[in-house]
Protein backbone atom coordinates (compact mmCIF):
# COMPACT_ATOMS: atom_id res chain seq x y z
CA UNK A 1 0.00 0.00 0.00
CA UNK A 2 1.89 2.87 -1.07
CA UNK A 3 2.66 6.13 0.99
CA UNK A 4 2.27 8.53 -2.86
CA UNK A 5 -1.05 8.00 -3.21
CA UNK A 6 -1.73 8.75 0.44
CA UNK A 7 -3.01 12.23 -0.14
CA UNK A 8 -4.64 11.88 -3.13
CA UNK A 9 -2.91 14.17 -5.82
CA UNK A 10 -1.75 11.07 -7.98
CA UNK A 11 -5.13 9.06 -7.94
CA UNK A 12 -6.93 12.82 -8.97
CA UNK A 13 -3.81 12.88 -11.37
CA UNK A 14 -3.90 9.10 -12.90
CA UNK A 15 -7.87 8.57 -12.57
CA UNK A 16 -9.99 11.97 -12.03
CA UNK A 17 -9.82 12.56 -16.10
CA UNK A 18 -11.79 9.44 -16.84
CA UNK A 19 -14.58 10.74 -15.00
CA UNK A 20 -15.78 9.39 -11.58
CA UNK A 21 -17.00 5.67 -12.95
CA UNK A 22 -14.11 5.54 -15.48
CA UNK A 23 -11.60 6.28 -12.74
CA UNK A 24 -12.82 3.41 -10.69
CA UNK A 25 -12.65 1.19 -13.68
CA UNK A 26 -8.90 2.08 -14.57
CA UNK A 27 -8.48 1.27 -10.36
CA UNK A 28 -9.89 -1.85 -11.32
CA UNK A 29 -7.57 -2.56 -14.41
CA UNK A 30 -4.35 -1.30 -12.08
CA UNK A 31 -5.42 -4.11 -9.34
CA UNK A 32 -5.56 -6.86 -12.26
CA UNK A 33 -2.30 -5.94 -12.96
CA UNK A 34 -0.41 -5.62 -9.93
CA UNK A 35 -1.89 -9.30 -8.90
CA UNK A 36 -0.71 -11.06 -12.54
CA UNK A 37 2.82 -9.33 -12.12
CA UNK A 38 3.28 -10.06 -8.25
CA UNK A 39 2.13 -13.67 -8.28
CA UNK A 40 4.65 -14.38 -11.38
CA UNK A 41 7.48 -12.74 -9.65
CA UNK A 42 6.35 -14.25 -6.04
CA UNK A 43 6.67 -17.47 -8.29
CA UNK A 44 9.63 -16.98 -10.00
CA UNK A 45 11.33 -16.08 -6.45
CA UNK A 46 9.97 -19.05 -4.95
CA UNK A 47 11.17 -21.49 -7.62
CA UNK A 48 14.73 -19.71 -7.67
CA UNK A 49 15.36 -18.94 -4.82
CA UNK A 50 15.63 -15.63 -5.47
CA UNK A 51 14.73 -12.83 -2.64
CA UNK A 52 16.39 -9.95 -3.69
CA UNK A 53 16.60 -7.99 -6.98
CA UNK A 54 19.73 -8.48 -7.72
CA UNK A 55 19.33 -12.15 -8.00
CA UNK A 56 15.79 -11.89 -9.28
CA UNK A 57 16.77 -9.92 -12.03
CA UNK A 58 20.00 -11.85 -12.88
CA UNK A 59 17.84 -15.00 -13.55
CA UNK A 60 15.32 -13.19 -15.38
CA UNK A 61 17.18 -10.50 -17.39
CA UNK A 62 21.07 -11.93 -17.31
CA UNK A 63 23.93 -9.29 -17.80
CA UNK A 64 21.20 -6.86 -18.69
CA UNK A 65 20.40 -6.95 -14.25
CA UNK A 66 22.48 -3.86 -13.85
CA UNK A 67 20.01 -1.77 -16.00
CA UNK A 68 17.80 -2.40 -13.38
CA UNK A 69 19.98 -1.82 -10.64
CA UNK A 70 20.54 1.88 -11.95
CA UNK A 71 16.98 2.41 -12.59
CA UNK A 72 16.35 1.46 -9.20
CA UNK A 73 19.38 3.41 -7.21
CA UNK A 74 18.05 6.62 -8.55
CA UNK A 75 14.31 5.74 -8.41
CA UNK A 76 15.19 5.06 -4.45
CA UNK A 77 16.77 8.45 -4.07
CA UNK A 78 13.47 10.45 -5.42
CA UNK A 79 11.18 8.52 -3.76
CA UNK A 80 13.43 8.89 -0.37
CA UNK A 81 13.69 12.65 -0.93
CA UNK A 82 9.55 13.06 -1.78
CA UNK A 83 8.62 11.40 1.47
CA UNK A 84 10.97 13.11 3.34
CA UNK A 85 9.73 16.20 2.78
CA UNK A 86 6.29 15.34 2.87
CA UNK A 87 6.72 13.64 6.61
CA UNK A 88 8.66 17.05 6.88
CA UNK A 89 4.88 18.79 5.81
CA UNK A 90 2.86 16.58 7.86
CA UNK A 91 4.64 17.07 11.35
CA UNK A 92 4.99 21.29 10.82
CA UNK A 93 0.90 21.11 9.68
CA UNK A 94 0.04 19.02 12.67
CA UNK A 95 2.82 20.28 15.32
CA UNK A 96 3.64 23.58 13.99
CA UNK A 97 7.34 22.69 14.06
CA UNK A 98 10.24 23.23 11.36
CA UNK A 99 10.14 21.07 8.42
CA UNK A 100 13.40 19.27 9.30
CA UNK A 101 12.24 17.95 12.27
CA UNK A 102 9.53 15.71 10.79
CA UNK A 103 12.30 14.73 8.14
CA UNK A 104 14.43 13.48 10.86
CA UNK A 105 11.72 11.42 12.64
CA UNK A 106 10.74 9.93 9.31
CA UNK A 107 14.96 9.11 8.63
CA UNK A 108 15.18 7.67 13.03
CA UNK A 109 11.67 5.49 12.14
CA UNK A 110 13.72 4.32 9.09
CA UNK A 111 17.05 3.74 11.07
CA UNK A 112 15.19 1.62 14.29
CA UNK A 113 13.36 -0.44 11.99
CA UNK A 114 16.17 -1.49 9.56
CA UNK A 115 18.07 -2.69 12.78
CA UNK A 116 15.44 -4.84 14.39
CA UNK A 117 15.45 -6.76 11.19
CA UNK A 118 13.24 -8.19 8.44
CA UNK A 119 11.49 -9.78 11.22
CA UNK A 120 10.45 -6.26 12.96
CA UNK A 121 9.70 -4.90 9.38
CA UNK A 122 7.28 -7.98 8.10
CA UNK A 123 5.79 -7.32 11.54
CA UNK A 124 5.41 -3.35 10.49
CA UNK A 125 4.49 -4.03 7.41
CA UNK A 126 1.19 -5.98 8.78
CA UNK A 127 0.31 -3.69 11.84
CA UNK A 128 0.54 -0.64 10.31
CA UNK A 129 -1.49 -2.33 7.10
CA UNK A 130 -4.19 -2.30 9.30
CA UNK A 131 -3.84 1.09 10.71
CA UNK A 132 -3.72 2.16 7.38
CA UNK A 133 -7.88 0.35 6.47
CA UNK A 134 -9.25 1.46 10.07
CA UNK A 135 -8.15 5.41 9.09
CA UNK A 136 -9.26 4.71 5.50
CA UNK A 137 -12.47 2.95 6.47
CA UNK A 138 -13.28 5.65 9.35
CA UNK A 139 -12.58 8.79 6.95
CA UNK A 140 -14.36 7.32 4.41
CA UNK A 141 -17.24 6.09 6.45
CA UNK A 142 -17.26 9.84 8.09
CA UNK A 143 -17.31 11.01 4.54
CA UNK A 144 -19.83 9.27 3.06
CA UNK A 145 -22.32 10.53 5.82
CA UNK A 146 -21.03 13.99 5.23
CA UNK A 147 -21.15 14.24 1.69
CA UNK A 148 -23.59 11.32 0.19
CA UNK A 149 -25.73 13.77 -2.53
CA UNK A 150 -22.34 15.37 -4.11
CA UNK A 151 -20.32 11.72 -4.56
CA UNK A 152 -23.78 10.07 -5.75
CA UNK A 153 -24.37 13.16 -8.02
CA UNK A 154 -20.69 12.66 -9.63
CA UNK A 155 -21.43 9.10 -9.97
CA UNK A 156 -24.62 9.28 -11.72
CA UNK A 157 -22.96 12.40 -13.78
CA UNK A 158 -22.89 11.66 -17.63
CA UNK A 159 -19.16 12.37 -17.36
CA UNK A 160 -19.09 8.93 -15.70
CA UNK A 161 -16.83 7.40 -17.88
CA UNK A 162 -14.45 8.85 -20.18
CA UNK A 163 -12.08 7.54 -22.90
CA UNK A 164 -8.60 6.71 -21.21
CA UNK A 165 -9.46 4.88 -18.31
CA UNK A 166 -7.23 1.76 -19.38
CA UNK A 167 -4.03 3.55 -20.33
CA UNK A 168 -5.03 5.10 -17.03
CA UNK A 169 -4.69 2.32 -14.59
CA UNK A 170 -2.16 0.65 -16.50
CA UNK A 171 0.10 3.33 -16.74
CA UNK A 172 -0.23 3.89 -12.55
CA UNK A 173 0.35 0.29 -12.50
CA UNK A 174 3.21 -0.18 -14.61
CA UNK A 175 5.29 2.66 -12.81
CA UNK A 176 4.23 1.87 -8.97
CA UNK A 177 5.82 -1.85 -10.43
CA UNK A 178 9.10 -1.18 -9.59
CA UNK A 179 9.13 -1.23 -6.08
CA UNK A 180 7.86 -4.66 -6.09
CA UNK A 181 11.23 -6.58 -6.64
CA UNK A 182 12.26 -4.55 -3.39
CA UNK A 183 9.28 -6.87 -1.18
CA UNK A 184 10.21 -10.59 -2.49
CA UNK A 185 12.05 -10.98 1.04
CA UNK A 186 8.03 -11.90 1.44
CA UNK A 187 8.31 -15.22 -1.21
CA UNK A 188 10.42 -16.81 1.15
CA UNK A 189 7.32 -17.81 2.71
CA UNK A 190 5.84 -19.52 -0.32
CA UNK A 191 6.52 -23.30 -0.50
CA UNK A 192 4.11 -23.66 -3.14
CA UNK A 193 3.72 -22.08 -6.92
CA UNK A 194 -0.39 -21.96 -5.39
CA UNK A 195 1.33 -20.03 -2.13
CA UNK A 196 2.79 -17.76 -4.60
CA UNK A 197 -0.16 -17.55 -7.02
CA UNK A 198 -2.74 -16.65 -3.53
CA UNK A 199 -0.44 -14.31 -2.58
CA UNK A 200 0.04 -12.67 -5.34
CA UNK A 201 -3.52 -12.52 -6.55
CA UNK A 202 -4.45 -10.90 -3.11
CA UNK A 203 -1.83 -8.35 -3.29
CA UNK A 204 -3.67 -6.48 -6.15
CA UNK A 205 -7.00 -5.18 -4.34
CA UNK A 206 -5.59 -5.69 -1.31
CA UNK A 207 -3.31 -2.67 -2.12
CA UNK A 208 -5.79 -0.74 -4.20
CA UNK A 209 -8.73 -0.78 -1.55
CA UNK A 210 -7.77 2.03 0.25
CA UNK A 211 -7.19 3.95 -2.77
CA UNK A 212 -11.02 3.41 -4.25
CA UNK A 213 -12.59 4.10 -0.95
CA UNK A 214 -10.28 7.32 -1.10
CA UNK A 215 -11.68 8.19 -4.94
CA UNK A 216 -14.65 7.65 -4.19
CA UNK A 217 -14.91 10.31 -1.19
CA UNK A 218 -12.98 12.68 -3.57
CA UNK A 219 -15.89 12.54 -5.82
CA UNK A 220 -17.89 15.03 -3.17
CA UNK A 221 -15.45 17.79 -4.89
CA UNK A 222 -15.62 16.69 -8.07
CA UNK A 223 -14.13 17.98 -10.35
CA UNK A 224 -12.45 20.54 -8.79
CA UNK A 225 -10.58 18.65 -6.48
CA UNK A 226 -8.71 16.97 -9.34
CA UNK A 227 -6.67 20.27 -9.36
CA UNK A 228 -6.05 20.66 -5.44
CA UNK A 229 -2.34 19.98 -4.34
CA UNK A 230 -3.81 17.88 -1.70
CA UNK A 231 -6.73 16.64 -1.92
CA UNK A 232 -6.78 14.95 1.77
CA UNK A 233 -6.52 18.46 2.96
CA UNK A 234 -9.77 19.67 0.86
CA UNK A 235 -11.58 16.92 2.39
CA UNK A 236 -10.41 16.65 6.01
CA UNK A 237 -10.92 20.84 6.10
CA UNK A 238 -14.59 20.40 4.76
CA UNK A 239 -15.39 17.65 7.34
CA UNK A 240 -14.18 19.94 10.54
CA UNK A 241 -13.01 17.18 12.63
CA UNK A 242 -9.88 17.93 14.13
CA UNK A 243 -9.35 14.45 15.70
CA UNK A 244 -10.06 12.51 12.65
CA UNK A 245 -7.57 14.69 10.70
CA UNK A 246 -4.84 14.07 13.41
CA UNK A 247 -5.62 10.04 13.42
CA UNK A 248 -5.50 10.66 9.24
CA UNK A 249 -2.14 12.41 9.27
CA UNK A 250 -0.40 9.66 11.51
CA UNK A 251 -1.41 6.65 9.69
CA UNK A 252 -0.07 8.48 6.79
CA UNK A 253 3.27 9.10 8.25
CA UNK A 254 3.49 5.88 8.94
CA UNK A 255 2.87 4.69 5.30
CA UNK A 256 5.21 6.82 4.02
CA UNK A 257 7.69 5.47 6.16
CA UNK A 258 6.52 2.23 5.17
CA UNK A 259 6.92 3.08 1.64
CA UNK A 260 10.67 4.60 2.58
CA UNK A 261 11.85 1.25 4.87
CA UNK A 262 9.76 -1.48 2.06
CA UNK A 263 12.32 0.36 -0.92
CA UNK A 264 15.57 0.81 1.38
CA UNK A 265 14.99 -3.16 2.85
CA UNK A 266 14.71 -4.12 -0.74
CA UNK A 267 18.47 -2.51 -1.33
CA UNK A 268 19.55 -4.01 1.85
CA UNK A 269 18.26 -7.52 0.78
CA UNK A 270 20.17 -6.93 -1.95
CA UNK A 271 23.55 -6.66 0.15
CA UNK A 272 22.88 -9.55 2.14
CA UNK A 273 22.42 -11.55 -1.17
CA UNK A 274 25.85 -10.08 -2.36
CA UNK A 275 27.34 -11.47 1.15
CA UNK A 276 26.21 -14.63 0.64
CA UNK A 277 27.60 -14.98 -2.63
CA UNK A 278 30.66 -14.01 -1.05
CA UNK A 279 30.71 -16.49 1.51
CA UNK A 280 30.11 -19.62 -1.16
CA UNK A 281 33.13 -18.34 -3.17
CA UNK A 282 35.17 -17.97 -0.06
CA UNK A 283 35.03 -14.69 0.26
CA UNK A 284 34.98 -12.21 3.57
CA UNK A 285 32.11 -9.99 3.19
CA UNK A 286 30.56 -8.75 6.10
CA UNK A 287 26.60 -7.17 6.74
CA UNK A 288 25.76 -6.17 10.29
CA UNK A 289 22.67 -4.56 11.53
CA UNK A 290 25.13 -1.68 12.02
CA UNK A 291 26.11 -1.62 8.64
CA UNK A 292 22.95 -1.65 7.30
CA UNK A 293 21.58 1.19 9.30
CA UNK A 294 24.73 3.31 8.59
CA UNK A 295 23.33 2.67 4.77
CA UNK A 296 20.05 3.12 5.05
CA UNK A 297 20.83 6.32 6.60
CA UNK A 298 23.10 7.68 4.22
CA UNK A 299 20.95 7.04 1.79
CA UNK A 300 18.13 9.02 2.74
CA UNK A 301 20.62 11.94 3.77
Amino acid sequence: IRGGSATGRELAQSFMPAGPLGGLLGMVVTAVVWSVVFALSLDIARATGSYDYRSFFRRLLGPGWVLFEAAYLALLLLILAVLGAACGEIVTHEAGVPKWIGTVLFMLCIAVLVFAGSRAIERFFSVWGIVLYVAYVAFFSTALVAFDDPIAAALRSEEGVKPGWFSGGLSYASYNLVTAPALLFCARYQMQRRESLIAGALAGPVAMLPGILFFITMLARYPEIAAAPVPLQVLLDALEMPLLAVFMQIAIFGTLVQTGIGVLHGFNERLVGRREEGKRSGGVIRDTRTARVLVSLSLCV
